[in-house]
């Protein structure tokens, strides 16, 4: 053994900062070698060593972590590399651009599933970690399991999505310029690359004059898309894309997971109505850096996470959310969606959510009418269908997307037109007897008179027919001195003096009026007129349409089918 040769004392250290381990051996013992004091490897351009603290509630906490399934694939990670690795990964797995750590509030306390709210798959992953990392320390490691309740405040229709089983790609679709353009947002040349399903890719063949002619063919016979094996099978004008789904198999779409929950001949159900696709997760964390928040400041669960995966600001799940392999939107399909329109201020006019209607919390117009039965409404893209702007705003989107539509009065409902402000008597008084044409009576009352048969001509009391002659009809008001009538737009009184019958109007402000072929708003009175505005009630109103695609059928398909 060499003279002045020691020993090597063998130490791996960790250094946590960066993530990677570093072996000092080889450090350690070249500083016994050289008869360098230890110490001074590990003082070396420092001053002094200064334990981290533990970490508390309201701390800011730089975090990577990985993720698997029970079945040991990697279902979500912060690091990067992982993307291009052999390591097994899920259907749940999504790439990562950035290899930064994500940062998240510790403590953060969990919602419970009850008042949850929808959210990416990492982002219920990373507010389920924030109450593991109190009490660890910077550089600490630690591995938990993590899990996801059903969210039972989301109605069903929110839960469960149903999309067609077999999906169809015309040959050829033919455009307007403008409508390309507005799709893609690029000028049109031929050979330019045009998809509605990735797995039958289309290209620009020709342009003319205003139109653009748009060739679809298939890559191969079978695909793999999110819920399945995809068969295409050739027809005359079209390809069909057939799905073998399996029920019980994870899905992602976009920053949405679940699974298959039930699938027929016809229809796919999927649940997005489990945060973690019903998983059970075992993730190994690692806490990076630790930045101190307010002393006693602990965040609900909706606010734990303050980056996304990729390092943008976090933002909803689902907001303008579009699952491309659905198929987008396009002129003409069939269009199922639910909504939830309201002022700018968050009074609600209109809605097929059962759970906004039934809210007393929520605000509603006084003339808000609850719908006779809770489902999405169905529309044709591209026309102007239950609420203005909404079967434009569906176009490019799939099933499953979320977006909120603003539009100006002007986009809306329109301004006020004063001509549809019109004033009524109080007070009308009649002749107890009339007299009116024949060709008159039939066109109201749709058929012909009969002699002594009672009708409703007008409102508060009956009509008798007294006589009938071959040009003109004789009729009696059947009025009664001293009623009183009670309708939803106020009460009448009823007064008849000799020949002549009078009735009195006390109307009810903001109640709906009949007029001949719609409806108005009694806005005013002074007890001898009162004003009905025939105007929309939204007229010269901003509204904020809050809508969410439920399902389409392509425009071929919708010919021939209905949407369940």
């Amino acid at each position: 053994m060499p003279d002045g040769y020691t020993e090597p004392t063998y130490i791996t250290l960790t250094f946590l900062k960066s993530g990677a381990i570093v072996n000092m051996n080889r450090a350690i013992h070249s500083a016994k070698i050289f008869g360098i004091p230890l110490i001074a490897v590990f003082t070396a351009g420092c001053a002094t060593v200064v334990p981290s603290q533990e970490i508390k509630a309201g701390d800011e906490v730089g975090v990577h972590f990985t993720c698997r399934q029970k079945t040991g694939e990697i279902a979500a990670s912060t690091y990067s590399d992982i993307n291009n690795s052999s390591l097994p990964k899920s259907a749940l797995f999504l790439k990562r651009s950035v290899g930064d750590p994500v940062v998240i509030q510790a403590g953060s306390e969990l919602l419970p599933a009850s008042a949850a709210k929808r959210k990416s798959f990492e982002e219920e992953i990373m507010d389920r970690l924030a109450g593991t990392l109190v009490g660890m320390r910077e550089g600490d490691r630690k591995s938990v399991e993590i899990t996801g309740d059903r969210l039972a405040n989301l109605p069903q229709e929110e839960q469960f999505v149903k999309i067609r089983r077999i999906w169809s790609q015309p040959k050829e679709v033919r455009m307007l310029l403008s409508e390309y353009k507005a799709r893609t947002k690029m000028e049109p040349a031929v050979g330019q690359q045009y998809a509605v399903y990735p797995a039958i890719p289309g290209k620009v063949a020709s342009i003319s004059g205003d139109e653009v002619l748009i060739r679809f063919a298939p890559a191969a016979q079978e695909v793999e898309v999110a819920f399945g094996k995809g068969k295409i099978i050739e027809k005359e004008d079209h390809y069909d894309i057939e799905i073998n789904a399996v029920k019980g198999t994870l899905v992602r779409t976009s920053n949405l997971v679940g699974r298959i929950a039930d699938a027929d001949e016809e229809f796919i159900t999927l649940d997005y109505g489990q945060p973690l696709a019903g998983e059970a997760l075992r993730c190994d964390v690692l806490t990076e850096s630790v930045k101190p928040g307010e002393k006693g400041t602990a965040a609900s669960s909706d606010k734990a996470v303050t980056q996304d995966l990729n390092g943008a600001p976090a933002k909803a799940a689902v907001e303008n959310t579009s699952f491309s392999e659905f198929g987008s939107v396009e002129q003409g399909d069939l269009v199922k969606v639910n909504y939830t329109a309201t002022l700018n201020d968050g009074t609600v006019f209109a809605t097929t959510r059962e759970s906004v209607a039934k809210d007393p919390q929520r605000k509603k117009v006084s003339w808000f009418k609850a719908p006779g039965r809770y489902e999405a409404g169905v529309l044709v893209a591209g026309k102007e269908e239950l609420l203005p702007g909404l079967g434009e705003a569906v176009l490019g989107l799939g099933a499953g997307a979320k977006k909120e539509l603003r539009l100006t009065a002007d986009k809306a409902f329109g301004q006020p037109d004063p001509e549809k402000k019109i004033k009524f008597p109080c007070v009308r008084t009649l002749p107890l007897i009339i007299r009116m044409p024949k060709v008159v009576y039939v066109k109201q009352l749709s058929s012909d008179p009969v002699l002594n048969s009672e009708v409703d001509l007008i409102p508060y009391f009956k009509t008798k027919v007294t006589e009938v002659t071959k040009g003109d009809v004789a009729l009696q008001f059947l009025a009664r001195d001293g009623q009183i009538v009670t309708e939803e737009y106020g009460t009448v009184k009823v007064s008849v003096k000799g020949d002549q019958v009078t009735t009195t109007l006390v109307p009810t402000i903001g109640a709906e009026f009949p007029l001949q072929d719609q409806t108005g708003i009694i806005t005013a009175t002074d007890g001898v007129n009162f004003t009905v505005d025939a105007n929309h009630p939204l007229a010269g109103k901003d509204i904020v349409i809050d809508f969410e695609v439920v399902s389409l059928s392509k425009a071929k398909d919708a010919k021939t089918s209905t949407m369940n």
